[in-house]
């Protein structure tokens, strides 16, 4: 049964976690600081991956697309109407579903074809949209 030095401890835990996010956050916005620094020395120098002590210092590229909100109704059938990307559209598309199904298709391209270039092919560049976000991550070393 709980008692007052329960919720006391609930407090003191409330006001630790709320302390900890905090310095998280000013952590998260230090590395964000460094990141763009780091991916710009990685690429400039072509480094794709680098062991500093016990840890694995890479570049990490990963494949995002959405439907612009100007898209009009066309767009939206033209995508309906898709063999492979129909599936996706119901009133709205779920953008990390479509990510994911062109990340796929992209494994399949050839070497010298883009993933904008399979869209043009598909009728779907003026569509969907397509970048790359990359950023560091850091993994533990063999």
């Amino acid at each position: 049964m709980a008692d007052i030095n329960d919720l006391k401890l609930y407090r003191k835990l409330y006001k630790k976690r709320k302390e900890l996010k905090e310095k998280v956050s000013d952590l998260e916005e230090q590395m964000g600081e460094v990141e763009k620094q780091v991916l710009d020395y990685m690429v400039d120098n072509g480094i794709s991956a680098l062991n500093i002590e016990d840890n694995n210092i890479y570049i990490h590229r990963q494949l995002w697309a959405s439907v612009p909100k100007s898209a009009e109704e066309s767009d939206w059938e033209k995508l309906r109407n898709h063999p492979k990307f129909g599936r996706l559209i119901q009133n709205s598309i779920n953008t990390h579903s479509l990510s994911s199904m062109l990340r796929e298709e992209r494994k399949n391209l050839e070497i010298d074809e883009s993933i904008e270039d399979y869209l043009k092919s598909q009728g779907l560049d003026d569509v969907v949209s397509v970048y790359e976000r990359e950023s560091v991550r850091v993994r533990k070393s063999n």
